[in-house]
Formats: structure tokens, C-alpha cells, sequence
């Protein structure tokens, strides 16, 4: 009676948590929890036992269970303290920080200190130096599956201090994208695109300084298949949207103008690589898109299947071959790989190519022509893979491991 008492206690408690920190644990932690505490009451009974006298029983109750009391008291505590994170989504920056986040509350550890944020906050773009990160904080709408965009924000990466810059109105949220490569700094200001369902409006957010200057997009817009947007300098504001298979310029008047057709790109600057039917062809995008080169011929894409589309590096195949190309220095290279890799990241002349199979994680770092193999034994099945120019990450609920691309 007092384990199932326990138990009940327990997910009473659990569900309070979970209610209000999107905490839980199986019903199989809570019985061996149970379990466990319970073999203390027949010591703690024990000693009791030794002043029992001939008195009535109510004067030994007296004793035992203001005892009692304690002890569940002392479970409860343990039941919160050690309830695990269950963290819904892990992210990691340039310099090695890990932004964890769930659907009610969110932290970020630097140096030995945490900092921990009410809501669910996403990393959005990461400035250049590594200094801050600009970042969305979500909460659901009634259901767990649904949420809505509340705040832009920018958290200081060296005290990790939170600043609010911008509160949504309702219906209006960030165009798609990859985290952490969603918007665009270009000389310190930090641009986003921001879309209405409803209104079909569209506008561009522009951050500067903590400044924030709203430009509403003329015309009726809405796009829900977005995937990517490259943002150009200059004024008034244009966009280069890649929403499969539309690659399509976007102008603050409205005026939408088809560029290309694409299956699939990939991003460098003011470079962007697009693969169509026909092959693949490399642009200098501007006023226009300008053609760098073209490779005719069924060419597809590898998949980064835990990054975005801006790359430096890009791996393709065709005809059964792997082949790399250096978008900066527009350099192609033969690669012989046996299978597709899991993801590749360019970190400078260095590039990371993973291999996953399980718990196990290859790591080919290719260098001035150079290669060298890493076997990384995770001890864990994954739920989940983060990848930047630091290194690997790999977590499920509160587990992780980073492997760091320079030892």
C-alpha cells in the first residue's frame, strides 16, 4: 500500500511538472523509485519499536507518523530534484555553448553558470564573432503539437544576458528556415522575414543597435513552402527566396520575379549552387543571376541532413561518384566514399565529413589534401544531431556528447 501510495504521489507530482515545465518519466522510474524509499520504513520502523510500551497504540502513532510525514515529505523533494530535463531540442554555437530547450522553459550554460528563460527559445542567427545570438521564443497554442511566434530576442553569449526586441502581433511569424541560419547580418544589421497567413501580408524586420525598423512588403504575400531566404544589400529591400522547386527575387514592392527552378541549393555568400533536371549550375547572385558555371548531367545534391543550405563546402554525386566543390574558391574534387555521408561542415580549409551508423560516428577531416578517420562511440542511441563549426552533438533527453572537430 505505501509503494502504491508512493507511486501515485509521485505522478501526482510528475504531472505538475509536466503541466508547467514539460518534465515527465515513465511509470517504470516511478516503481523502482517507489520501491527503493519504501525499504527504509522498515528500519525506520524498527527503531521506533524499541520504546514501544503497553500504552495504547495511539501514543506509538503519535510518534511514527509525524516520522511518516517527513519521509514523504523528503520524497517529494527527491521526485523534483531528480525529475530528468527531457530537453525537446539541443543547439550548438561556433564557440561550443549548448542552448537547450523545451516547450515551457529553456537555459544556456556559460562557464559554470546557467541561464534559464521562461518559454521555448530558438536559435535563429548567430553574429559573426560569436558574441551574441538572435533567437525566437515560441509557446504553444492549447496543443503541444502547435505554437506561435511571441518575442525576437538576442542573448549576449559572453553573460548571457536576454534582450526583447520585438513582441509578434497576432498571425505573424518567421519565414522557414534551418535553425541558426534563419535571416541574414550584413555590416552589423541583423534582416528577417516575417509572414501573416491571414493578412497574406508580408514584412522585413531589421535590427541595428537594438533598433528595431519594421518595412512592410507592398502587395499581397504569403508563401508556406519557404525553405530559404537570401538576403541582398541595398535599399529598398530584395529577397532571393528558394521555396521547391521556385528559386524567385522578392522586392519590397511586391514585384515577385522567377529565376530558376530548382530540386535543391546550396549557399555561400553571394553564391548559391542550384540543381535543377538538366545539372547543376553555379550563380553569383546581384542584380541578377549571374552564371559562374554549369555542369550538365544528373547531378543530386547530398543531403545535410542536420544543417541548412549555407555551406562553403557541398558534396554531390553523380553516375555512383562523390565529388566536393569549394564554393569560395570554386575547386572541385573527386572524393572516394563508399555510402552518402551523414552531414559535412567547411571550418576554414578544414572539412568535416560524418558518417553514422547507430551509436557510431566516422569523422573524415579532409585538409589540404590530407584525410584522417575518426571513430566516435557515442555509448547512446541518438534521438537527436546538432552539428556547427565546433563540432558534432548528440543528445537524448538529458544525455549529450560533443565531439569537437579541432582537438
Amino acid at each position: 500500500m505505501l509503494i502504491i501510495g508512493q507511486i501515485l504521489l509521485i505522478k501526482l507530482l510528475d504531472n505538475f511538472l509536466f503541466q508547467r515545465y514539460d518534465i515527465n518519466r515513465e511509470i517504470g522510474q516511478a516503481i523502482l523509485q517507489a520501491s527503493l524509499t519504501v525499504l527504509i520504513l522498515p528500519l525506520f520502523f524498527f527503531f521506533l519499536f524499541q520504546r514501544y510500551d503497553i500504552k495504547p497504540i495511539s501514543c506509538f502513532n503519535k510518534k511514527f507518523f509525524p516520522g511518516l510525514l517527513l519521509l514523504a515529505i523528503m520524497i517529494a523533494g527527491i521526485t523534483i530534484l531528480t525529475a530528468p530535463q527531457d530537453w525537446s531540442n539541443l543547439f550548438l554555437t561556433s564557440d561550443g555553448l549548448i542552448f537547450k530547450n523545451s516547450c515551457q522553459r529553456s537555459e544556456i550554460a556559460i562557464g559554470r553558470t546557467r541561464h534559464r528563460f521562461q518559454g521555448c527559445l530558438t536559435a535563429l542567427r548567430e553574429t559573426a564573432d560569436g558574441g551574441a545570438m538572435y533567437g525566437l521564443i515560441q509557446e504553444p497554442m492549447g496543443s503541444k503539437a502547435a505554437c506561435r511566434n511571441r518575442n525576437l530576442v538576442v542573448i549576449d553569449l559572453k553573460t548571457g544576458a536576454l534582450k526583447t526586441l520585438f513582441h509578434f502581433a497576432e498571425g505573424w511569424s518567421v519565414a522557414g528556415g534551418y535553425g541558426g541560419e534563419i535571416g541574414a547580418i550584413h555590416n552589423g544589421t541583423y534582416s528577417i522575414l516575417l509572414q501573416n497567413s491571414q493578412l497574406k501580408k508580408a514584412m522585413l524586420l531589421q535590427v541595428h543597435d537594438g533598433k528595431v525598423r519594421k518595412i512592410q512588403i507592398a502587395g499581397d504575400f504569403y508563401d508556406a513552402k519557404i525553405s530559404y531566404v537570401l538576403y541582398l544589400n541595398g535599399d529598398p529591400p530584395q529577397f532571393v527566396i528558394f521555396s521547391e522547386p521556385r528559386l524567385y527575387r522578392l522586392d519590397g514592392s511586391g514585384r515577385v520575379e522567377e529565376m530558376a527552378a530548382s530540386k535543391s541549393l546550396n549557399v555561400w555568400r553571394d553564391k548559391v549552387l542550384v540543381f535543377d533536371s538538366s545539372g547543376m549550375s553555379l550563380y553569383r547572385v546581384g542584380a541578377g543571376l549571374t552564371l559562374l558555371r554549369k555542369w550538365q548531367g544528373k547531378y543530386k545534391k547530398i543531403l545535410r541532413r542536420i544543417s541548412g543550405y549555407e555551406s562553403r563546402g557541398v558534396i554531390y554525386h553523380a553516375k555512383r561518384e562523390y565529388f566536393w566543390l569549394d564554393m569560395e574558391q570554386q575547386k572541385e574534387e573527386k572524393l572516394k566514399l563508399e555510402t552518402a555521408p551523414y552531414t559535412y561542415q567547411q571550418n576554414g580549409d578544414d572539412f568535416n565529413v560524418v558518417f553514422a551508423s547507430g551509436s557510431t560516428f566516422t569523422i573524415m577531416n579532409i585538409r589540404s589534401g590530407e584525410r584522417s578517420k575518426t571513430i566516435w562511440e557515442l555509448g547512446f542511441q541518438p534521438s537527436g544531431i546538432r552539428i556547427s563549426s565546433y563540432g558534432l552533438l548528440a543528445f537524448k533527453e538529458q544525455k549529450y556528447k560533443v565531439y569537437p572537430f579541432k582537438n
